[in-house]
Protein backbone atom coordinates (compact mmCIF):
# COMPACT_ATOMS: atom_id res chain seq x y z
CA UNK A 1 0.00 0.00 0.00
CA UNK A 2 0.84 3.51 -0.49
CA UNK A 3 2.85 5.25 2.24
CA UNK A 4 3.07 8.72 2.48
CA UNK A 5 5.33 9.55 5.16
CA UNK A 6 4.82 13.34 5.92
CA UNK A 7 0.85 12.40 6.31
CA UNK A 8 1.18 10.21 8.73
CA UNK A 9 0.30 11.64 11.98
CA UNK A 10 -1.30 14.63 10.40
CA UNK A 11 -4.71 15.34 10.78
CA UNK A 12 -6.11 18.44 8.75
CA UNK A 13 -9.40 19.70 8.15
CA UNK A 14 -11.10 16.56 8.47
CA UNK A 15 -8.50 14.13 6.72
CA UNK A 16 -6.98 11.24 8.64
CA UNK A 17 -3.90 9.26 7.40
CA UNK A 18 -6.41 6.74 5.57
CA UNK A 19 -7.96 8.85 3.79
CA UNK A 20 -4.86 11.21 3.29
CA UNK A 21 -3.07 7.95 1.87
CA UNK A 22 -5.57 7.02 -1.03
CA UNK A 23 -6.00 10.60 -2.43
CA UNK A 24 -3.63 11.23 -5.08
CA UNK A 25 -2.91 15.21 -3.96
CA UNK A 26 -0.18 13.81 -1.68
CA UNK A 27 1.22 10.98 -4.19
CA UNK A 28 5.13 11.37 -4.47
CA UNK A 29 6.98 10.39 -7.57
CA UNK A 30 8.06 7.41 -5.46
CA UNK A 31 3.97 6.47 -4.79
CA UNK A 32 3.87 6.43 -9.09
CA UNK A 33 6.66 3.83 -9.40
CA UNK A 34 4.55 1.33 -7.73
CA UNK A 35 1.34 -0.74 -8.70
CA UNK A 36 -1.97 0.86 -7.49
CA UNK A 37 -5.18 -1.14 -6.09
CA UNK A 38 -7.92 -1.67 -8.42
CA UNK A 39 -9.65 1.00 -6.59
CA UNK A 40 -7.69 3.68 -6.83
CA UNK A 41 -7.23 3.22 -10.61
CA UNK A 42 -10.38 5.75 -11.47
CA UNK A 43 -9.02 8.48 -9.06
CA UNK A 44 -5.67 9.03 -9.68
CA UNK A 45 -6.69 8.57 -13.29
CA UNK A 46 -8.76 10.79 -13.00
CA UNK A 47 -6.12 13.47 -11.21
CA UNK A 48 -3.72 12.76 -13.12
CA UNK A 49 -6.19 14.26 -16.36
CA UNK A 50 -7.42 17.29 -14.64
CA UNK A 51 -3.28 18.09 -14.12
CA UNK A 52 -2.74 17.44 -17.39
CA UNK A 53 -5.77 20.11 -18.68
CA UNK A 54 -4.41 22.94 -15.98
CA UNK A 55 -1.14 22.54 -16.71
CA UNK A 56 -0.54 20.69 -20.18
CA UNK A 57 3.34 20.94 -19.86
CA UNK A 58 3.50 18.88 -17.31
CA UNK A 59 5.35 15.91 -18.91
CA UNK A 60 5.74 14.06 -15.34
CA UNK A 61 2.00 14.02 -15.13
CA UNK A 62 1.72 12.81 -18.84
CA UNK A 63 4.33 9.63 -18.38
CA UNK A 64 2.67 8.51 -14.93
CA UNK A 65 -0.92 8.24 -16.71
CA UNK A 66 0.69 6.23 -19.81
CA UNK A 67 2.47 4.19 -17.30
CA UNK A 68 -1.14 3.58 -15.50
CA UNK A 69 -3.35 2.81 -18.69
CA UNK A 70 -0.27 0.73 -20.03
CA UNK A 71 -0.22 -0.97 -16.47
CA UNK A 72 -3.62 -2.13 -16.81
CA UNK A 73 -3.46 -2.54 -20.62
CA UNK A 74 -5.72 -0.20 -21.42
CA UNK A 75 -5.21 0.42 -25.09
CA UNK A 76 -7.48 3.28 -25.70
CA UNK A 77 -6.37 4.71 -22.62
CA UNK A 78 -2.57 4.37 -23.70
CA UNK A 79 -3.38 6.06 -27.59
CA UNK A 80 -5.98 8.99 -25.72
CA UNK A 81 -2.77 9.67 -23.12
CA UNK A 82 -0.19 9.40 -25.77
CA UNK A 83 -2.06 11.81 -27.97
CA UNK A 84 -2.24 14.57 -25.33
CA UNK A 85 1.57 14.29 -25.00
CA UNK A 86 2.15 14.71 -28.63
CA UNK A 87 0.05 17.56 -28.68
CA UNK A 88 1.51 19.08 -25.67
CA UNK A 89 4.92 18.66 -27.16
CA UNK A 90 4.61 20.27 -30.41
CA UNK A 91 7.49 19.88 -31.93
CA UNK A 92 9.61 19.71 -28.89
CA UNK A 93 10.62 16.74 -27.26
CA UNK A 94 11.04 14.26 -30.40
CA UNK A 95 13.13 11.43 -28.36
CA UNK A 96 10.72 11.07 -25.77
CA UNK A 97 7.99 11.13 -28.33
CA UNK A 98 9.49 8.62 -30.12
CA UNK A 99 10.02 6.26 -27.27
CA UNK A 100 6.33 6.80 -25.64
CA UNK A 101 5.49 5.71 -28.46
CA UNK A 102 7.38 2.63 -29.38
CA UNK A 103 6.25 1.52 -26.17
CA UNK A 104 2.65 1.11 -26.87
CA UNK A 105 3.02 0.33 -30.61
CA UNK A 106 1.24 -3.36 -30.80
CA UNK A 107 -1.49 -1.25 -28.45
CA UNK A 108 -2.52 0.92 -31.30
CA UNK A 109 -4.73 0.74 -34.20
CA UNK A 110 -3.64 1.12 -38.15
CA UNK A 111 -5.26 4.34 -38.16
CA UNK A 112 -4.10 5.67 -34.77
CA UNK A 113 -0.18 4.49 -35.52
CA UNK A 114 -0.37 6.61 -38.58
CA UNK A 115 -1.28 9.40 -37.00
CA UNK A 116 2.06 9.73 -34.90
CA UNK A 117 3.79 8.81 -37.70
CA UNK A 118 2.72 12.14 -38.86
CA UNK A 119 3.42 13.50 -35.28
CA UNK A 120 6.91 12.54 -34.91
CA UNK A 121 7.81 14.61 -38.23
CA UNK A 122 5.97 17.58 -37.65
CA UNK A 123 3.46 18.65 -34.51
CA UNK A 124 0.11 17.43 -33.95
CA UNK A 125 -2.29 20.14 -32.61
CA UNK A 126 -5.56 19.98 -30.76
CA UNK A 127 -7.41 21.11 -33.72
CA UNK A 128 -6.05 17.81 -35.72
CA UNK A 129 -8.52 15.65 -37.22
CA UNK A 130 -7.60 11.97 -35.36
CA UNK A 131 -9.04 8.91 -34.85
CA UNK A 132 -11.72 9.69 -32.11
CA UNK A 133 -10.75 9.38 -28.31
CA UNK A 134 -12.43 10.03 -24.98
CA UNK A 135 -9.41 9.63 -23.44
CA UNK A 136 -7.92 12.60 -24.33
CA UNK A 137 -8.46 15.45 -22.57
CA UNK A 138 -6.15 17.93 -25.19
CA UNK A 139 -7.27 17.13 -29.10
CA UNK A 140 -10.66 19.00 -30.16
CA UNK A 141 -12.09 15.80 -30.49
CA UNK A 142 -12.01 16.45 -34.25
CA UNK A 143 -12.63 12.80 -35.89
CA UNK A 144 -12.00 11.34 -39.33
CA UNK A 145 -9.44 9.53 -41.58
CA UNK A 146 -5.68 10.11 -41.54
CA UNK A 147 -4.19 9.58 -44.89
CA UNK A 148 -0.72 9.56 -45.07
CA UNK A 149 1.86 9.03 -48.12
CA UNK A 150 5.06 7.74 -47.53
CA UNK A 151 5.45 7.52 -43.84
CA UNK A 152 8.14 6.65 -41.90
CA UNK A 153 8.58 2.58 -40.41
CA UNK A 154 8.68 2.59 -36.78
CA UNK A 155 11.52 0.23 -36.37
CA UNK A 156 13.89 0.97 -39.46
CA UNK A 157 13.50 4.65 -40.80
CA UNK A 158 12.72 6.31 -37.26
CA UNK A 159 15.91 8.58 -36.28
CA UNK A 160 17.37 6.12 -33.27
CA UNK A 161 17.84 7.75 -29.86
CA UNK A 162 19.24 6.15 -27.22
CA UNK A 163 18.03 6.44 -23.66
CA UNK A 164 20.88 9.33 -22.74
CA UNK A 165 19.98 11.43 -25.45
CA UNK A 166 16.43 11.05 -24.18
CA UNK A 167 17.16 12.19 -20.90
CA UNK A 168 20.06 15.02 -22.02
CA UNK A 169 17.15 16.58 -24.44
CA UNK A 170 14.78 16.27 -21.32
CA UNK A 171 16.85 18.15 -18.80
CA UNK A 172 17.83 20.51 -22.12
CA UNK A 173 14.30 21.65 -21.73
CA UNK A 174 14.82 21.91 -18.20
CA UNK A 175 12.67 18.41 -17.08
CA UNK A 176 15.14 17.73 -14.56
CA UNK A 177 12.67 15.45 -12.69
CA UNK A 178 11.19 13.56 -15.84
CA UNK A 179 14.97 12.78 -17.11
CA UNK A 180 15.51 11.69 -13.36
CA UNK A 181 12.56 9.58 -13.75
CA UNK A 182 13.36 7.93 -16.64
CA UNK A 183 16.83 6.84 -15.89
CA UNK A 184 15.89 5.33 -12.26
CA UNK A 185 13.05 3.57 -13.78
CA UNK A 186 15.94 2.19 -16.34
CA UNK A 187 18.62 1.42 -14.19
CA UNK A 188 15.96 -0.08 -11.56
CA UNK A 189 15.44 -2.87 -14.61
CA UNK A 190 19.00 -2.73 -15.59
CA UNK A 191 21.44 -1.67 -12.89
CA UNK A 192 24.43 -2.41 -14.93
CA UNK A 193 24.07 0.56 -17.45
CA UNK A 194 27.13 2.48 -16.36
CA UNK A 195 26.00 5.13 -18.92
CA UNK A 196 23.18 5.63 -17.56
CA UNK A 197 24.36 5.19 -13.45
CA UNK A 198 26.71 8.04 -14.07
CA UNK A 199 24.27 10.52 -15.89
CA UNK A 200 21.90 9.84 -12.93
CA UNK A 201 24.63 10.66 -9.98
CA UNK A 202 25.07 13.71 -12.13
CA UNK A 203 21.93 15.04 -11.77
CA UNK A 204 21.58 14.00 -7.92
CA UNK A 205 24.74 15.73 -7.58
CA UNK A 206 24.32 19.43 -9.43
CA UNK A 207 20.74 19.45 -7.84
CA UNK A 208 21.62 18.55 -4.58
CA UNK A 209 18.70 16.78 -4.32
CA UNK A 210 19.97 14.38 -1.29
CA UNK A 211 16.79 12.92 -0.25
CA UNK A 212 15.99 11.56 -3.68
CA UNK A 213 20.20 9.81 -3.79
CA UNK A 214 18.98 8.25 -0.65
CA UNK A 215 16.26 6.43 -1.64
CA UNK A 216 17.38 5.51 -4.80
CA UNK A 217 21.02 4.74 -3.21
CA UNK A 218 18.94 2.21 -0.77
CA UNK A 219 16.65 0.88 -3.32
CA UNK A 220 19.38 -0.44 -4.95
CA UNK A 221 21.68 -2.41 -1.83
CA UNK A 222 22.83 -5.42 -3.23
CA UNK A 223 21.79 -4.71 -6.66
CA UNK A 224 24.85 -4.75 -9.58
CA UNK A 225 24.39 -0.96 -9.74
CA UNK A 226 27.11 0.25 -12.53
CA UNK A 227 29.71 2.94 -11.27
CA UNK A 228 28.50 1.36 -7.29
CA UNK A 229 31.79 3.01 -6.10
CA UNK A 230 31.33 6.96 -7.41
CA UNK A 231 28.32 6.35 -5.67
CA UNK A 232 29.67 5.00 -2.30
CA UNK A 233 31.45 8.52 -2.61
CA UNK A 234 29.07 10.73 -3.41
CA UNK A 235 26.88 9.08 -0.52
CA UNK A 236 29.62 10.08 1.81
CA UNK A 237 29.93 13.53 0.04
CA UNK A 238 26.01 13.90 1.26
CA UNK A 239 27.02 12.89 4.61
CA UNK A 240 24.80 9.36 4.59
Amino acid sequence: MLVISQCRDAVDGGRTEENMLSDPCFFSAKDYQQSFPDDLRDTILDHLAHKIQRRPADLTAHIQRLKIYHQYDDREGQYGALLDLFIALGEKGKPLRLRMLRGILRCLTESQLNLFKVGMKKSIFSTDMTPLTRYSRLSGAVSGSVQVAGLLTATTQAPETSLIDEARDLLNGGQIEVAQALLENALLEIPAQEALSLELLMIYRHTKNRDAFRTFHEAMVNRPLAAQEKWDQQAVDFGL
